[in-house]
């Protein structure tokens, strides 16, 4: 499970609840639990696309 899947049924689990801003929510305690940084959410959240890693190999 990846960083982006916890962050999505967080956020369907808050909203169900009736949480006002669920996504928003879902992200803070994420980076709480976690002890990331938004930064680090980002680039963790999810697998790297074959564009994405070509660039990086290129640089």
């Amino acid at each position: 499970m990846t960083l982006r899947d916890l962050l999505r049924r967080g956020a369907a689990q808050l909203g169900a609840a009736g949480v006002p801003s669920p996504e928003v929510d879902a992200r803070a305690l994420l980076l709480c639990a976690l002890n990331l940084s938004p930064v680090s959410l980002l680039t963790r959240a999810g697998p790297r696309s074959p564009r994405r890693t070509r660039r990086v190999s290129r640089r």
